[in-house]
């Protein structure tokens, strides 16, 4: 869904998702999000759900709320 909607509305609404499911206890470890963030988590790119460009998506978006858990 994400690779074929490339609306930055959609985008630009990452960051305050990934904050409200962190306050729910829903998105996971802190560590695990900043290896994410960092690109030290290896074996994601071998997951059948994973793409490069949704990802880094994902990540350039996200900046906002990794800097907030930082």
């Amino acid at each position: 869904m994400m690779l074929r909607n490339k609306d930055l509305k959609a985008l630009q609404c990452i960051s305050p998702i990934m904050q409200e499911l962190y306050n729910e206890d829903l998105l996971g470890e802190d560590e695990f999000l900043l290896k994410w963030d960092s690109g030290q988590y290896e074996g994601l790119e071998n997951h059948f759900l994973y793409l490069r460009e949704r990802d880094e998506a994902y990540k350039m978006h996200a900046k906002e709320f990794i800097e907030w858990l930082t």
